[in-house]
């Protein structure tokens, strides 16, 4: 069984820019407070964008675009293990071309 995405890469960027660069960089947008949290929303599971609801007062936060890597939705297998083009050889009229200016 896959374990669910739980945003903790998010979460350790956001707690390293609060602790180590705070006085450098620019704060983060406000995130889920913790990985239950963010499977609980369903952030885990889709693209989804933090900084673009500023309400007055508040400071511009840079714009965070999150891309879990999520399995796919059918509940098969992820494919990133897998090489999606076939092999080059140098019997292969493509790879022969590719070869050339390489």
């Amino acid at each position: 069984m896959l374990t669910p995405i739980s945003g903790t890469s998010l979460l350790t960027t956001s707690e390293r820019i609060s602790s180590v660069l705070s006085s450098s960089h620019q704060p983060m947008p406000p995130i889920p407070g913790g990985a239950a949290q963010f499977i609980s929303t369903g952030v885990n599971m889709r693209p989804t964008f933090f900084g673009c609801n500023l309400t007055q007062g508040q400071p511009a936060y840079p714009i965070i675009i999150y891309l879990p890597n999520a399995p796919p939705l059918d509940g098969s297998a992820p494919a990133t293990k897998y090489a999606t083009c076939p092999a080059l050889s140098k019997d292969n009229a493509d790879a022969n071309i590719i070869l050339q200016y390489w």
